[in-house]
């Protein structure tokens, strides 16, 4: 197994999305993940102002696997798992330097080192986000037709509407970084958690489907997720 050893410039964006099948019946709804790996997770590095033989090094180390064999590299998290790389450009600056963006996406591979699944059920999440929380509302209804345009809209369940919350965690230290991201990897997007809502203070459940971390510098990190509320025990 390949080792990728170039260091990716700051900042370096991790996107998060675990695997998960939803079924729902009105605003009831079941999931679950799949999948020996449940976490889809892919990072946008870019390695910029590098050396002709640097540049050179890295392209030959794409090109050689063709984003079909995984390699091993260890993440800006110090954490060590499997990758491919399907998606690369690479662009030329000058006569000496150069700049590569990729993509790796996470893989799974047996015997090889894994990232560990998080143990435990997570329950409240209590870490407080940056004012600049945006909140949305849509109704769930269904609109039926009549003659001479006469319209009858009906709601859709108890429960008929869609709250979403897009949440940001600006400059955050490495260690409180690291608590809401394994937070959110026990959820992977299924199992719901309680949280208490800015814009009303009240507590609810809600899934978090997708987020993504941000490395800027030692203990400056961003995470931005998506929380939606579900109505359900």
């Amino acid at each position: 197994m390949a080792t990728f050893t170039y260091t990716p410039d700051r900042p370096a964006s991790e996107s998060s999305a675990p695997r998960v099948s939803q079924a729902r019946l009105g605003t009831y709804e079941q999931r679950v993940t799949f999948g020996i790996n449940p976490y889809r997770d892919t990072w946008s590095l870019t390695f910029s102002n590098r050396s002709t033989s640097d540049i050179s090094g890295i392209i030959t180390f794409f090109k050689a696997r063709d984003g079909l064999e995984s390699f091993e590299w260890t993440t800006p998290f110090s954490e060590t798992a499997q990758f491919i790389c399907t998606n690369w450009n690479a662009r030329l600056e000058s006569c000496d330097y150069r700049t590569v963006e990729a993509e790796f996406e996470l893989r799974y591979e047996p015997g090889s080192t894994n990232p560990a699944i998080p143990a435990g059920t997570p329950t409240t999440f209590t870490w407080i986000p940056d004012f600049t929380a945006d909140f949305g509302y849509e109704s769930n209804t269904k609109t039926f037709g009549f003659g001479e345009g006469y319209t009858k809209r009906v709601k859709l369940g108890l429960n008929a509407q869609t709250e979403t919350w897009n949440l940001q965690f600006r400059n955050r230290t490495n260690t409180e970084r690291d608590q809401i991201r394994t937070f959110l990897r026990q959820a992977r997007g299924q199992a719901a958690f309680s949280w208490t809502d800015p814009l009303t203070s009240a507590s609810g459940k809600y899934i978090c489907a997708e987020w993504s971390t941000q490395y800027n510098n030692h203990n400056n990190n961003d995470i931005q997720a998506s929380f939606r509320r579900v109505f359900e025990p």
